[in-house]
Order: C-alpha cells, then sequence, then structure tokens
C-alpha cells in the first residue's frame, strides 16, 4: 500500500462507531468473564460450609 491509500484509511472515520462498540462490547464480556470466575472459585468453600452445616442439624421427630 502506497503512503496516500494509508492516510486515507486513518482518516476515514466510517467505521470508528463500530470499532468503538466492539471494544465497549469485549470490555463488558471480559469483565463479565472475570466476575464469574471469581463467583466460581469462591462459591467451592461456601457450598461446603453450607453442606457441613446442614450436615450437623439433627431432625426432631417429637414435639
Amino acid at each position: 500500500m502506497t503512503r496516500a491509500s494509508w492516510a486515507w484509511i486513518l482518516c476515514e472515520e466510517e467505521g470508528a462507531v463500530t470499532v468503538d462498540w466492539v471494544v465497549l462490547t469485549a470490555a463488558v464480556v471480559s469483565m463479565g468473564m472475570i466476575a464469574g470466575t471469581i463467583v466460581w472459585t469462591n462459591s467451592g468453600s461456601v457450598a461446603r460450609n453450607v453442606s457441613s452445616y446442614i450436615g450437623s442439624q439433627s431432625v426432631v421427630t417429637t414435639f
């Protein structure tokens, strides 16, 4: 490509909004994946705690 064609590509603004939306969408998806990973890794210990608490409870069948 010649220097003039690169200048035209860099000055063109027709697809700028599309690029903005793609970058914003990628950022939102990445943040969602990070949040999901944090929740997923911490949910195992919470599930074990709930399981041990429920397992330690006794059922009273008489009043």
